[in-house]
């Protein structure tokens, strides 16, 4: 680990891209957009549970 921070450390261009990637990683991970995201889950099963039983 102290080799990796070592090298990190030394380099601000792999910190910079690190911090750009871990930036998009999380951009549109609210509370809203989770919500919004299991709410369409919860609806697709709920559709297709009702086409099974129809």
């Amino acid at each position: 680990m102290t080799d990796a921070v070592s090298l990190l450390a030394a380099d601000a261009k792999r910190r910079a891209a690190l911090g750009h990637a871990g930036r998009e990683a999380v951009e549109g991970r609210t509370w809203e957009a989770i919500g919004d995201q299991l709410i369409d889950h919860y609806t697709e099963v709920l559709a297709a549970r009702t086409a099974v039983a129809a």
